[in-house]
């Protein structure tokens, strides 16, 4: 499955999702890694319209506009606020905005959380804002984790929101 995560720390702003764009981040070749940990996922293109990312005081907003995903199989894009993979950690609030000011048709699922990491601090919130546009698939305020091969949990350590109002 192909998803879109959004994963910032202090040095990076990257939303990773199924089209390859440009090059890879200086920061793997500085730091000698020579594979992807996700192979599946790649930079976005964050000068093409529809998609924006920001963190400002260990707080995360993803705001999408455009389309994501297709139909048929394997074509689906998962979308995660919080990040993708068991070292991702944020401490702020993270907000997924969809369709603020467009209707994008999003293939997939929408988490507030991260997955397979953690998300926030006591007092902090995961939060989905579906707005407008359409969604085939669901929405979760949470983060996604996994059964097997080995168990590994999705935390949001504050509260989770989902909010609809449009689509």
């Amino acid at each position: 499955m192909k998803y879109l995560a959004a994963s910032f720390s202090l040095l990076t702003a990257t939303i990773l999702f199924a089209e390859t764009v440009g090059i890879r981040p200086y920061e793997m070749d500085w730091a000698g890694r020579t594979t992807d940990t996700y192979p599946d996922a790649v930079l976005a293109d964050f000068e093409s319209d529809g998609w924006t990312g920001e963190c400002e005081g260990g707080n995360i907003a993803v705001d999408i506009e455009a389309n994501v995903g297709a139909t048929g199989a394997g074509n689906s894009i998962d979308i995660y606020g919080g990040g993708y993979g068991q070292s991702t950690t944020t401490g702020g609030n993270v907000t997924v905005t969809v369709g603020n000011s467009a209707s994008p048709v999003i293939y997939g699922d929408i988490y507030g959380g991260s997955a397979l990491g953690e998300v926030g601090a006591s007092g902090k919130l995961a939060k989905v804002d579906f707005k407008g546009g359409t969604l085939n698939g669901s929405i979760y305020g949470g983060g996604m984790g996994q059964n097997s091969p080995s168990a590994i949990s999705a935390t949001v350590s504050g509260g989770t929101e989902v909010a609809i109002s449009g689509g």
